[in-house]
C-alpha cells in the first residue's frame, strides 16, 4: 500500500522530523530539548509526563546515569596526541521545594540502587568466606612459626620449614575490596576511604543535597582532580593510599538558595578554584500549579523509552564487571568540524566574545561536549557494535545542550542578573495589579514598599528595578518623581497612563 499524498521518501522523512522537533520545542519552550537523540529524549519525556517534574529536573537524572554507567567503560580523546578524559559529567540542579526532584531521583536512578545493594550483597558473602579462610590461615601460619621457633632453638636445620613458613605467608588470604558506586551525603575523606585504589567508577548523587553543599569548602580541590581524572593521594595513620585515575559523576539537586550561597557568597573559592565552572547549572522554571491530570485516568505510565535506557545500562554495567578494567578509548570522527567548533569557542572568549566575563566556563566548554557527546555515542547502540568514533551528530546535539547550561552559568554569575531579575518581577507584579481598586490611580512607592512584592521590599532595590526599568521599558511604564531627592514616587503602566491621562505630571525619565 503506497502513501496517499504524493511526496518523497526525503519530503515524508523531513516531514517527521520536523514534526518531531516542534513537538519536542513545545513541550518546554527555550530548553534545547530537541537535540538530544530520540534514544534520550524519550526516557526525558517518560519521567517529565509520568513524575510531572520540569522538563530540564527530568533530564538531569538522566544524563548523571548515563555518565555513571558510562564513565567506567570508555575515555574520551579530544586532542590527539594528549591525555585522554573522562566522560563524566558535574550536573548541578536549582529547584525549589514541590518540584520532585526526590521522585524524578528514584525514578531514574533505581537500577543504580539496585546495581549498589548487589554489589553490597556479593562483598557481604566474600568477607564471610575471606573471614573464614583468614581464621584458618592464621592457625597454619601460628603452627608453622612455632615449628620454626623450634627448630631454631634445638639447632636443628630449618630450611625445609623456613619455605613452608614462607609457602603460608605468600597464600595470606586477599581481603575483598569494597564496590560501591553511589555515594549520598558521605563527606569526600569518608568515600575515599572506601574507594578501590584501581578502576574508582564512583556516583555522588542526592536530591537534597544542601548539606553537601555546606561541607563542600575543604573537598574542592580534590573534586576538582576528580573531574579531570587524576591520581588521588590521601595520607593517613595507617598509611599513603593512592587512588589511580578515578572516575566520578556528580549529580546533586538542591534548592536555589544553597546554590547561591555555596558559588555566590563573598567567601565561596568555588568559582575562583575552578569548580564552579565543572558543572552543568539548570535552573528551571517551578510547574506548581500547572501540573493538571485528567480525572479518572488510571492507565499506567509509558515508560519504554527509560527501561530502555536501562537496559543498555545494565548490560554495560555487567560487561565492565565480566571484563577487564581497562577503558576503551573514544575519538572524533569528524576532527575538523570539532576543530572549529573549538574555534568558534575560543574567539568568544576574546575581550568582546559572549564569554569574556565567564572565561573560565568557556574553557570547559568544548570538554564537557565531547564528554556528552561521548555519553550519546555509548547509548546510541553503535559503542555496543564496535564503533569507537563519535559522530558529527552527537557533537551537534552536545553542543546545542551544553551550550544551554552554559547561558545558564552566565545568567548565574552575571552581576547584573539578580537586579534584571528583581525588574522583571517588579513589572509582572505591576502588570498583574494595575486594575486592583487600591493601585488604580497609580503605584505608589511608599505603599510598594510595604504591600508590593518581596523583592523590592527596600528601597534600594526597587529604585535599582525602577532604573532598569526605565532604561529597558522607557514606553511601558511611567514614573513620577521628586524633584528635590530625584527618586520615583509613582509609577503608572502603559494602561493606567492611557486610561487616567496623567498628562505632564508622569514622566518615563526623559521629560516625556
Amino acid at each position: 500500500m503506497s502513501f496517499p499524498f504524493n511526496r518523497s521518501n526525503m519530503q515524508l522523512k523531513r516531514q517527521r522530523r520536523r514534526s518531531e522537533r516542534e513537538y519536542k520545542q513545545n513541550l518546554c519552550p527555550g530548553y534545547p530539548l530537541e537535540a538530544f537523540p530520540g534514544f534520550v529524549f524519550k526516557p526525558v519525556e517518560n519521567v517529565h509526563k509520568t513524575v510531572l517534574s520540569p522538563v530540564p529536573v527530568a533530564s538531569q537524572p538522566v544524563l548523571g546515569y548515563m555518565s555513571a554507567i558510562a564513565q567506567g567503560e570508555v575515555d574520551v580523546l579530544i586532542t590527539p596526541g594528549l591525555k585522554t578524559k573522562p566522560v563524566s559529567l558535574f550536573l548541578l540542579t536549582g529547584a525549589v521545594s514541590g518540584d520532585r526532584k526526590t521522585t524524578t531521583d528514584n525514578l531514574v536512578n533505581a537500577p543504580l540502587h539496585a546495581y549498589d545493594l548487589q554489589q553490597q550483597k556479593e562483598y557481604d558473602e566474600e568477607m564471610v568466606e575471606y573471614k573464614s579462610s583468614m581464621g584458618v590461615w592464621k592457625i597454619k601460619e601460628k603452627v608453622a612459626a612455632k615449628k620454626l621457633k623450634k627448630l631454631l632453638e634445638d639447632g636443628n636445620e630449618t630450611t625445609e620449614c623456613e619455605a613452608e613458613y614462607k609457602a603460608i605467608k605468600d597464600d595470606e588470604p586477599v581481603q575483598p575490596e569494597r564496590r560501591q558506586m553511589i555515594f549520598g551525603d558521605k563527606t569526600f575523606r569518608g568515600m575515599t576511604e572506601v574507594l578501590p585504589e584501581h578502576s574508582a567508577s564512583v556516583c555522588l548523587l542526592s536530591s537534597e543535597a544542601g548539606y553537601i553543599i555546606k561541607q563542600l569548602k575543604q573537598s574542592i580541590p580534590q573534586l576538582n582532580d576528580l573531574w579531570d581524572g587524576d591520581d588521588i593521594t590521601t595520607n593517613r595513620v595507617s598509611g599513603r593510599r593512592i587512588i589511580r585515575s578515578p572516575r566520578a559523576t556528580i549529580n546533586w539537586m538542591v534548592q536555589p538558595q544553597y546554590v547561591e550561597d555555596l558559588l555566590l557568597s563573598s567567601k565561596s573559592r568555588a568559582r575562583p578554584s575552578g569548580f564552579a565552572a565543572r558543572f552543568l547549572f539548570c535552573f528551571p522554571d517551578s510547574l506548581q500549579g500547572y501540573r493538571f491530570k485528567e480525572p479518572g485516568e488510571n492507565k499506567k505510565p509509558d515508560l519504554a523509552g527509560l527501561h530502555q535506557l536501562h537496559e543498555t545500562g545494565n548490560r554495560l554495567l555487567q560487561k565492565r564487571k565480566a571484563g577487564n578494567n581497562k577503558r576503551t578509548v573514544l575519538t572524533i570522527q569528524n576532527q575538523y568540524h570539532f576543530d572549529q567548533l573549538y574555534n568558534d569557542i575560543e574567539a568568544e572568549l576574546r575581550y568582546d566574545g559572549f564569554f569574556r566575563e565567564f572565561e573560565d566556563a568557556g574553557s570547559n566548554l568544548l570538554e564537557n561536549i565531547a564528554r556528552m557527546a561521548a555519553l550519546f555515542h555509548v547509548f546510541s547502540g553503535e559503542y555496543e557494535q564496535g564503533s569507537t568514533e563519535i559522530s558529527v551528530q552527537h557533537i551537534n546535539a552536545a553542543c546545542s545542550i551544553c551550550t544551554w547550561h552554559m547561558k545558564q552559568f552566565m545568567n548565574l554569575f552575571d552581576k547584573r542578573a539578580p537586579a534584571f531579575q528583581r525588574a522583571t518581577k517588579l513589572m509582572s507584579w505591576l502588570e498583574e495589579n494595575q486594575h486592583r481598586p487600591r493601585w488604580r490611580t497609580g503605584f505608589s512607592c511608599s505603599l510598594l514598599l510595604q504591600y508590593g512584592p518581596d523583592c523590592v521590599s527596600k528601597r534600594a532595590k526597587l529604585d535599582e528595578a525602577i532604573d532598569i526599568i526605565q532604561e529597558f521599558y522607557r514606553n511601558d511604564f511611567f514614573f513620577v518623581y521628586c524633584p528635590t531627592s530625584g527618586v520615583a514616587r509613582f509609577i503608572y503602566t502603559r494602561e493606567q497612563h492611557i486610561a487616567l491621562n496623567q498628562g505632564p505630571t508622569a514622566t518615563n525619565g526623559n521629560g516625556n
